[in-house]
């Protein structure tokens, strides 16, 4: 993919003596696979320039678990923290109205942005519990809906994901809590659209939320700050989740466009590390 082809490219140039071994994937089971191959191959520094959304943030999914098993091999695993500081929100399952969750004081939370493509996910930490994400466009009278959250089964958490078309107009989520209030702690994430209502802590994507992983955020050299876009911290188990930032804006050899956001800061980092190790 492009993506990855202009992360490796990014490894290149930022450690041009560097031997690369690649591997693609596009599921959590090929992502395994593809970890454990390059760990079979005694590589220095592994770069992951991915994002897997619908976890906890705990650092304890599968993904996540699998660059804590490569630092313990001694290897430096590195992943950007994801660019969800502007499409996140995270609250209880405890404030709700009637059957649907409260953002703040709407149970309406509002996508802003001009992608066609809607990507959203929902997480919660507690098992035995459902919840549905229903996608909405705003007609002026009765609301459209547009689609409703299903159940991911790639991995064993429970999350949903809603992927749907856009035709313009407005549109706003809504969360349903079937099971009426519950201790449950959720978590809202679009990668692809900002929300009203959103919380820029916990922001953090796996395989960066893993222990030992070096999370790798954006940081807009031109204007001297983090990247509005860029995850924040902490882990939703508390720890600093973010370890540094790095340019998040690299031209590649090739192509018209640069590759943008934490997944290009992160192979920048994995270079200057591998330059670390060879020195």
């Amino acid at each position: 993919t492009r993506h990855g082809t202009a992360a490796a490219a990014i490894v290149a140039q930022t450690a041009p003596d560097a031997g690369l071994r690649l591997a693609s994937f596009d599921t959590q089971s090929g992502f395994r696979r593809a970890v454990t191959w390059l760990l079979g191959t005694e590589v220095d520094v592994i770069v992951a320039p991915v994002s897997f959304y619908g976890t906890a943030g705990d650092g304890e999914s599968t993904v996540a678990r699998l660059g804590e098993w490569a630092r313990s091999q001694g290897v430096v695993f590195v992943a950007p923290t994801g660019n969800l500081a502007r499409g996140h929100w995270r609250g209880t399952g405890n404030d709700i109205d009637g059957d649907r969750l409260q953002f703040g004081d709407s149970t309406r939370n509002y996508l802003a942005g001009r992608g066609s493509r809607a990507r959203i996910w929902l997480s919660w930490d507690r098992p035995g519990v459902n919840y549905t994400a229903e996608l909405y466009r705003d007609t002026g009278a009765e609301p459209a809906l547009v689609a409703r959250s299903q159940p991911y089964l790639g991995d064993d958490l429970p999350n949903a994901r809603i992927a749907a078309q856009l035709e313009g107009g407005t549109y706003f989520l809504t969360v349903r809590s079937p099971d009426g209030p519950t201790n449950a702690t959720l978590r809202l994430s679009s990668p692809t659209h900002r929300l009203q209502r959103t919380t820029a802590e916990r922001s953090l994507t796996a395989p960066a939320t893993g222990r030992g992983v070096v999370g790798v955020g954006a940081y807009e050299v031109d204007d001297e700050r983090v990247a509005p876009f860029s995850s924040r911290g902490p882990t939703a188990d508390g720890r600093l989740g973010v370890d540094l930032v790095a340019p998040a804006r690299h031209a590649v050899a090739g192509d018209d466009e640069p590759l943008v956001g934490s997944s290009a800061a992160a192979p920048y980092a994995g270079g200057v590390a591998a330059l670390v190790l060879d020195s």
